[in-house]
């Protein structure tokens, strides 16, 4: 990071609300805590958008929050480490009252503006565009349906509990009544089940999924409320993708955000 440089060209920004910045600031270093080496965070005509991932090593996932109102496009981006971005909003400070928290698109920066000071971070920055997703492309789900958040949480941390390194075992059964539980698992055969809010796809054959406690338990700590939960690719080996769609609330502003993640076995 550096001081502002007044030799460096500076475009046209974006201003972030409380509930934008609070959110972005969150989700920058729950991506840092959970080893992206790179996030691109963005202004599209979607909102401000925030993207990373980690495919470098097991397991793989992918991050990817909208928040706000759509902006006028075309709009910048920046590529850097997501701890820079995370350091960056928090040096530059939150909101105060009407006056928002800055953020600025140079020639390979990015300038953050707050209430408590400014500071640049090197980057790529290019043209930000609309089309991000966190599901790689031409991936069907074998099911899909809403589920509670909360309850996904209990049982993935249950199986967290088992130590770190531990795996969550997710799979489904279909009741007496044509109601659906899914179950989280753990490698000590610890069952948490609950019934699904509302089943979208079925699944056409039995299948099991494995993913890392660790990582699926903060994949979730930036999602809440009631969740769409698919599971993409094939029954040997399902990948998870969660989408989540809300709006987050202060005393002074009420913002909408999407937020969805993908994670490999």
């Amino acid at each position: 990071m550096s001081v502002q440089n007044n030799q460096v060209s500076i475009g046209e920004g974006v201003t972030l609300r409380s509930p934008e910045y609070r959110y972005l600031l969150n989700a920058a270093g729950l991506v840092t805590w959970l080893g992206a080496h790179t996030a691109e965070l963005g202004v599209t005509g979607r909102g401000v958008e925030l993207f990373a991932m980690r495919t470098f090593d097991v397991p793989k996932w992918r991050f990817h929050a909208v928040v706000g109102r759509p902006r006028p496009a075309p709009g910048r981006a920046i590529a850097a480490h997501p701890g820079k971005i995370a350091g960056a909003l928090h040096i530059a400070g939150a909101p105060e009252r009407h006056l928002g928290t800055r953020i600025y698109f140079g020639d390979g920066v990015a300038r953050f503006v707050g209430s408590d000071g400014s500071v640049e971070i090197p980057g790529r920055v290019t043209a930000a565009g609309s089309g991000r997703s966190a599901v790689p492309r031409g991936v069907e789900p074998l099911t899909e349906m809403f589920v509670n958040h909360d309850y996904l949480t209990s049982g993935v941390l249950l199986a967290l509990g088992r130590g770190y390194g531990a795996y969550a075992e997710l799979k489904m059964t279909k009741e007496s009544d044509d109601r659906w539980k899914l179950h989280v698992l753990s490698v000590a055969n610890d069952d948490y089940d609950f019934f699904v809010g509302k089943m979208i796809k079925p699944p056409e054959v039995p299948f099991r999924g494995l993913y890392s406690a660790w990582v699926l338990s903060g994949l979730l700590t930036s999602v809440g409320g009631y969740i769409t939960l698919r599971f993409p690719g094939s029954t040997d080996r399902p990948a998870l993708h969660v989408v989540w769609e809300d709006v987050l609330e202060d005393r002074e502003d009420s913002v909408p955000v999407v937020t969805e993640f993908y994670l490999e076995e």
